[in-house]
């Protein structure tokens, strides 16, 4: 068995850290490399490639992001965190995707 495809994958090397969309600058736009719905632990949600790291958008945005996805273009587009709005039981993530 080559252990060593397998010993490639299960390390950080090449993988970009996970950071949360209130975690990047704000009114900074950051280039989307790639977008994709992923499933996890609280169903199913948007995943954002960045330059630099990847990005969850909040939950609330998945099923209009769902109709979307088949005209994503990688690198035509940036999303901006705007900053936080006061909800019911917590802070709102605020942002902005926009066409290059």
């Amino acid at each position: 068995m080559d252990l060593t495809k397998i010993n490639e994958t299960s390390t950080h090397a090449g993988l970009k850290p996970a950071v949360k969309l209130r975690e990047l600058p704000i009114n900074v736009p950051h280039l989307i490399l790639g977008a994709k719905i992923t499933k996890g632990k609280f169903g199913e949600s948007v995943l954002l490639e960045l330059e630099k790291n990847v990005v969850f958008l909040p939950g609330r945005v998945t099923e209009a992001f769902k109709t979307q996805i088949d005209k994503f273009e990688a690198a035509k587009y940036t999303v901006t965190f705007t900053g936080l709005e006061e909800g019911n039981f917590h802070p709102a993530t605020k942002f902005l995707i926009k066409e290059v």
